[in-house]
């Protein structure tokens, strides 16, 4: 998802514009329930994408992105997927995965 997308989930919740100055609490709730549903729906669409093949920028591991396991959080509470053989979290995706099988 790129900010591009963020933003428009925002226009369209009607949170475009709004002050973060003015104060959360003056913030309608129903904006940000609206917001946080049409995140959770393109997140729910972005997961069903096919599996794809990708290599570690770090360790040069090749594995299925859906072999990635979760970082733990940051100070931020975000996770990153991360590589399960050196934990790296740049990876590219590779343009043949013929030989590959999922598993192995």
């Amino acid at each position: 998802m790129t900010r591009d997308d963020i933003r428009k989930m925002a226009e369209t919740a009607g949170l475009a514009g709004v002050k973060l100055s003015a104060g959360l609490e003056e913030m309608r709730l129903d904006m940000w329930e609206r917001f946080a549903a049409l995140v959770a729906a393109a997140e729910r669409e972005a997961c069903k994408m096919e599996d794809i093949y990708v290599k570690c920028c770090r360790c040069k591991n090749k594995h299925w992105h859906s072999e990635r396991k979760e970082s733990a959080p940051d100070k931020y509470g975000m996770k990153n997927l991360i590589c399960p053989r050196c934990g790296g979290h740049s990876y590219y995706k590779l343009d043949d995965p013929a030989q590959a099988t999922k598993g192995e």
